[in-house]
């Protein structure tokens, strides 16, 4: 199998890559959620699928080297009429803006990072180099870290800022963003497989303090 790197190279030169939130894009009534159910294939899914710019499906199996590598393949394989740039779109019909998910008003996105976790002998959390992913005949994959975002509502926000806004003051996080990071973005899985999920672990809680890095 290729390392991420040699991926990343891959995909970068040769794809356009898009990250879909299949869950709702794919329930959308206009021409993006029809080009996800009826081109692609997938009203609700998580993975990896490369396709060309009109939706036919060079490759969707589960591991992302063999999407990479074999639609590629498959890519190349295809007549030059069909791989030359500037190759007209299929009108499928229009897009409804008003369907776009738009952050709230006032709000705040974090970045969050997610990725697996395991225990060790003691029974700690530990950062493994790889996860297995109990897949018959599938070696291990990297365990790298994956990007996600946590939306804030304005009070929710605002509700952050301490009352001293001193350099290095440190105050508690409100017990509603804690409990939400704890519940949604502290997972022992970032890898959607139901066996390495969080429930094998049960629910985390805790607390949060933050500290006021600059002050103006």
């Amino acid at each position: 199998m290729s390392t991420p790197n040699q991926n990343q190279t891959l995909a970068r030169e040769n794809f356009i890559p898009v990250s879909i939130e299949i869950a709702y894009a794919g329930r959308r009534s206009d021409v993006e959620g029809k080009f996800i159910r009826e081109r692609l294939k997938r009203p609700s899914w998580n993975g990896w699928i490369a396709a060309t710019p009109n939706g036919t499906i060079l490759n969707e199996e589960p591991y992302l080297d063999l999407v990479i590598h074999k639609g590629l393949q498959r890519w190349n394989e295809l007549p030059a009429e069909e791989r030359r740039p500037g190759l007209a779109l299929e009108n499928l019909g229009p897009v409804d803006p008003s369907l776009d998910l738009t952050p709230p008003a006032g709000g705040l996105i974090l970045k969050t990072f997610i990725r697996s976790l395991a225990r060790d002998a003691k029974g700690a959390l530990m950062a493994p180099e790889s996860v297995d992913l109990g897949n018959p005949g599938a070696p291990p994959i990297p365990a790298q870290a994956q990007r996600d975002h946590l939306w804030l509502m304005a009070e929710e926000a605002a509700s952050l800022l301490p009352a001293q806004r001193t350099k290095g003051h440190r105050s508690p996080v409100p017990t509603f963003l804690a409990d939400r990071i704890c519940s949604f973005y502290l997972k022992d899985s970032a890898t959607c497989i139901p066996g390495t999920s969080a429930s094998k672990y049960g629910r985390y809680s805790g607390t949060l303090t933050s500290v006021v890095a600059e002050s103006t």
